[in-house]
């Protein structure tokens, strides 16, 4: 009859409770509620029980969901690094999102994105990213000179949508310039 939740952190409980809506009314099965809990990959594996009085209680605990991600590299005179930070429960509606840059010494690029992850009630899913960056680049032969500069800058945009027809499986579409 009712759903009670416990143990929500950063998780919106509407956008939680929306994920759950489709148990409502209908004979418990604790066994389908783990499975789409766990299917967001972002809550361990919670404690579900049926009171007598027909109400489900489900204890959750949520994953760390904000991950930095920095690297470095060196080699034959050249240095690569930068950082990507990423957030599987974005503004605490299980979405992701992502940011980043990377740097050399001929080039850096950044980039942003968000995906909005198609719930229960929803038809669709979609995505959002922007990048840009800048190159410059020379070309020498084994006595120094050089051969060709290069120097370019870009930009780019993209979205997408995604459905999922069947469990199990996601159709999308992106478009990007």
């Amino acid at each position: 009859r009712e759903i009670e939740v416990e143990g929500l952190k950063k998780t919106n409980p509407e956008r939680f409770m929306k994920l759950l809506e489709r148990y409502k009314g209908k004979e418990a099965d604790t066994e389908a509620v783990t499975e789409t809990i766990l299917r967001t990959g972002i809550f361990e594996t919670p404690e579900t029980e049926v009171t007598e009085e027909g109400t489900l209680r489900i204890k959750v605990k949520e994953k760390f969901s904000f991950l930095p991600i920095p690297f470095a590299s060196a080699s034959s005179g050249t240095y690569m690094g930068g950082l990507v930070i990423m957030d599987n429960n974005a503004f605490g509606l299980m979405n992701s999102l992502a940011a980043g840059g990377f740097f050399s010494d001929s080039s850096y690029s950044f980039f942003a994105g968000y995906s909005h992850r198609q719930g229960a009630d929803e038809p669709f899913g979609w995505q959002f990213a922007v990048n840009s960056g800048k190159t410059d680049a020379e070309t020498e032969n084994e006595y120094g000179t050089v051969l060709h500069r290069y120097s370019g800058t870009k930009y780019g945009i993209s979205g997408g949508i995604s459905c999922r027809p069947l469990p199990g499986i996601r159709l999308g579409t992106k478009a990007g310039y």
